[in-house]
């Protein structure tokens, strides 16, 4: 990873430039820093101010028994209607067909290592928890590439700010600062904002969660901040069942949850929304709903800090 980083540092491998800003939002992990929030953030904003972006994905294919696509494309397009979103695992194949169908802002979706399409805003995302995920590269952890990376970033934002000390976000703070001095450090939690069934329709009537008994499943990077949403919510999580990222839930899974939440006599089934898109089916007695959430950056200055970087106001 170093040598093919400072190749392109070096320019002997080059980075395409399109005619059309590029944002990049990733992180240095393996998943699990909830980026799909912040880029539908930047995309409905960057909407408002009157530019026509688009939001370009690797794509995570469906499993055979569906149409081949990707979850987080069918989410992107739920959570920023009127936005373009191109699955395509060239970046730079996908940026064409973006720019082609008359977008002006390109919002890469984990584009921090996909450094072929060069980019004029990189925004690193980091769980405040752990933003250096224990220290280790993959194999022997979760670390995609150094810690030193961050000084080719624009900037650094802590997510789920709401679960970390103040104390953990300033342990945050100073170790990206140690490895690249100046770099912004903001702060971004993870609101729950509505329910969603398993047609779309969204409820933001949260408090229908108050007391009732629930039972939480996920197949997503960080499965844990589910149930913590949602305990948050004053509901009691009776039985959490955690998939691996990306999970395909096969028939037998449903079957089994479906089972499972009958037997511990769950008032409700919840997961996450970007789960609900890889189910096709709930025939269970017991209701099925996804926890939506958004991005929220705390601090005023850390907003306006980042407006000023993108170019249009969050």
């Amino acid at each position: 990873m170093r040598l093919r980083n400072g190749a392109y540092d070096a320019g002997l491998l080059r980075a395409r430039r399109v005619a059309a800003q590029v944002i990049s939002v990733g992180n240095l992990t393996l998943g699990g820093t909830g980026k799909t929030p912040l880029v539908a953030l930047l995309a409905r904003a960057a909407r408002a101010a009157g530019r026509n972006p688009a939001i370009l994905l690797r794509g995570y294919r469906r499993g055979a028994r569906r149409a081949a696509g990707s979850d987080e494309a069918a989410l992107h397009a739920r959570l920023t209607p009127g936005v373009s979103v191109v699955a395509e695992p060239d970046r730079v194949q996908g940026a064409a067909r973006a720019l082609a169908a008359g977008a002006d802002l390109l919002i890469l979706d984990d584009g921090f290592q996909h450094r072929r399409l060069a980019r004029d805003v990189d925004l690193v995302l980091a769980d405040a928890r752990d933003p250096s995920a224990g220290g280790r590269l993959l194999p022997r952890g979760l670390l995609r590439e150094p810690i030193s990376s961050l000084a080719r970033a624009h900037a650094l934002i802590l997510t789920r700010c709401e679960r970390a000390s103040a104390a953990e976000i300033e342990a945050g703070r100073r170790r990206a600062l140690a490895v690249a001095p100046g770099l912004p450090v903001l702060c971004e939690a993870h609101r729950p904002r509505a329910l969603v069934d398993a047609h779309g329709a969204a409820d933001a009537d949260l408090e229908r969660l108050a007391g009732r008994r629930v039972l939480c499943f996920a197949g997503i990077a960080d499965p844990t901040a589910l149930c913590e949403t949602v305990t948050g919510l004053g509901a009691s999580v009776v039985k959490a069942v955690d998939f691996g990222d990306h999970h395909e839930f096969s028939p037998a899974d449903l079957a089994r949850l479906e089972r499972e939440a009958e037997e511990c006599e769950a008032a409700i089934a919840l997961t996450t929304e970007k789960d609900l898109m890889r189910i096709d089916r709930w025939g269970g007695a017991v209701p099925l709903l996804a926890l939506r959430v958004e991005a929220e950056l705390l601090e005023p200055e850390g907003a306006a800090l980042l407006g000023r970087l993108v170019g249009f106001p969050l």
